[in-house]
């Protein structure tokens, strides 16, 4: 039995709620290598832009950039990105629409027959709902706020977010990362409004293909070259309108001839059948090609002159901020415990009158 290669990974900067045994990238280098996660001396990291900001300064070895949100690398900090930009720069860059790294898209299309459509009748039957509209904010451009108005003027919207919302007692769609809740909500509506909250070239979230796994038709919103990758019969692209009425009565026609909703959500999504098997084997590819590399003859950024000069502001800039929020922590521990002893004292002069203290105050 070959004996795979031992490779050391911290990952940083990423959400409070990340784990990385679980995490995508982590499940996918385990079938290749003898994947180590360390705190210290590791032979690459992973990155995100999440807090503690510009961390990786810190880090000498080669670094790999990941992020499914609408932020862009810097190829002076990182050897190698993963990132909705659709860019072509060597073997540094890999272009990763959200949805290829969502867990629940990934569970959904990379099962067989994940793309099979059920006989009309029976998917009308799930259908009580008109549409769906599940957001935690307005995006930039106000689209959102304005697609749900005008299609509330036609049929109530189920707005089952935070932003907008118009739900019994305020519920919200709880989010999972299986996303089962969610998808059980949006199949009970024949249309999804899917607006991305930003328009970038390259940039297409998860939000269009939960629609369509659970045959939603999306009402799409974003992405000025997102029928590069999505098949435009399948969706109702907003950017194809001249105007939102034009846009409603589309879907008015839709809503009201089950025939044509039929023919429209069983188009496949995307405009290449096997894209998603495809693309996601080109993305383990990618990995792999960088991990099989001695972490010596993985570096593809610059190390010197500017881009040196360029690391120390941001690590100055991190060490700054780490400095600040150190202080912060000194400074609110000493407080809790000088409020610890002094409901300590006034509860044994008072012990009727005053609690006695939390013992969580002093646990830090």
């Amino acid at each position: 039995m070959e004996t795979k290669k031992t490779v050391r990974v911290k990952y940083l900067g990423f959400y409070p709620s990340f784990d990385p045994e679980q995490y995508l990238v982590t499940r996918i280098l385990r079938k290749y290598f003898d994947l180590q996660l360390v705190d210290k001396d590791p032979d690459f990291v992973i990155c995100n832009h999440f807090d503690p900001p510009f961390q990786y300064v810190n880090y000498s070895c080669p670094r790999v950039f990941i992020t499914g949100e609408n932020f862009s690398p810097d190829f002076n900090c990182f050897d190698y990105t993963i990132t909705f930009d659709p860019l072509q720069y060597n073997d540094r860059h890999f272009y990763a629409p959200y949805f290829l790294l969502d867990p629940c898209t990934r569970n959904f299309f990379l099962s067989p027959g994940a793309q099979d459509r059920r006989p009309m009748e029976e998917l009308l039957g799930e259908k009580d709902l008109f549409c769906d509209f599940i957001f935690t904010h307005d995006s930039v451009t106000d689209i959102r706020r304005q697609l749900f108005d005008k299609l509330s003027s036609y049929r109530r919207v189920e707005s089952a977010g935070p932003f907008m919302n118009n739900m019994p007692d305020g519920f919200t769609v709880p989010y999972s990362e299986d996303g089962v809740q969610k998808m059980n909500f949006i199949r009970r509506c024949k249309f999804s409004v899917v607006s991305e909250s930003v328009v970038l070239n390259g940039f297409i979230s998860e939000k269009v293909t939960h629609a369509w796994m659970a045959h939603s038709i999306p009402i799409f919103y974003g992405n000025p070259q997102a029928t590069q990758v999505l098949n435009p019969k399948a969706i109702i692209n907003v950017h194809d309108y001249d105007n939102l009425d034009d846009l409603l009565a589309e879907i008015i026609r839709l809503d009201q001839d089950p025939k044509a909703w039929y023919e429209k959500v069983s188009q496949p999504l995307f405009l290449e059948p096997d894209y998603f098997v495809h693309r996601n084997q080109e993305f383990e590819d990618f990995l792999v090609h960088i991990f099989s590399q001695n972490p010596e003859e993985a570096y593809r950024r610059t190390l010197h002159f500017s881009p040196e000069e360029h690391e120390a502001h941001l690590r100055c800039y991190n060490h700054f901020l780490q400095s600040r929020a150190l202080k912060t922590f000194r400074h609110e521990r000493r407080f809790k415990q000088r409020c610890y002893w002094a409901r300590y004292h006034l509860h044994r002069l008072f012990p009727n009158l005053v609690h006695a203290p939390d013992d969580s105050l002093l646990r830090w």
